[in-house]
């Protein structure tokens, strides 16, 4: 029931049909929990990560955590 991303990418799509499957319902499962590794210090991890949130939105995936604001 848990999703990790540790690889900086921004593709929609990886991101509906990784999520989807963690997110399907059956009785007695745990909420999912998505996990977002993002790296901070690269401009271009950053913009990736920006882009992420931004699908995380549009998906409706409301629990969206940060340890850091982004730029």
């Amino acid at each position: 029931d848990t999703l990790l991303y540790i690889t900086p990418f921004s593709a929609k799509k990886t991101i509906e049909q990784s999520a989807g499957r963690i997110e399907r319902y059956v009785v007695g499962k745990n909420k999912p929990l998505v996990i977002d590794i993002m790296d901070l210090k690269s401009k271009f991890a950053i913009k990736l990560a920006e882009a992420r949130l931004k699908h995380y939105k549009t998906l409706g995936m409301k629990e969206v955590l940060a340890t850091k604001k982004l730029q």
